[in-house]
């Protein structure tokens, strides 16, 4: 949780003070103009994106990458390359950062679908093995859920 601690405080400077991170850069009045309404847009994502960096990791740690990998390719290449092109037909260059958000909302909710799976088919049967470890159940029953377990992870 300490990325998303880490994304509360870029949101809280990017939503408060984005005169002062442009001025990093010796921004000119149109780069204030067009870079302050963008950061302030853009920055809400951040919190999104930080819950997002925690799953991707929860996904690899219990052996499935490539839901990780299908979150990250629908976020930027399925999602947020599409809505910029058609936020960008508005002819608004304000509405694009839109598309940031868009982006996250997406992959966040395609990242709780995956990890509803994941906690059926994964996380109920680990569950299901330590608990029969910790009542002394039969070595057999421990063995055949081990299996299950094995194959779950293949």
């Amino acid at each position: 949780m300490v990325n998303c601690g880490i994304m509360l405080i870029g949101f809280c400077i990017f939503q408060f003070f984005p005169d002062k991170v442009l001025g990093i850069f010796a921004a000119s009045d149109a780069m204030l103009a067009i870079g302050i309404p963008a950061l302030r847009i853009i920055c809400p994502h951040f919190l999104l994106a930080g819950i997002g960096i925690v799953m991707g990791s929860v996904f690899q740690a219990l052996g499935n990458g490539v839901f990780s990998l299908i979150v990250s390719m629908c976020r930027q290449l399925v999602v947020l390359l599409p809505a910029a092109w058609l936020l960008a037909r508005t002819g608004s260059v304000n509405n694009v950062w839109w598309a940031f958000l868009i982006a996250e909302v997406v992959s966040l909710l395609l990242s709780l679908a995956f990890f509803a799976r994941i906690n059926k088919t994964v996380i109920v049967l680990y569950r299901e093995i330590t608990r029969s470890i910790r009542n002394d159940d039969s070595k057999m029953r421990y063995w055949e859920r081990r299996r299950k377990w094995d194959t779950v992870r293949k």
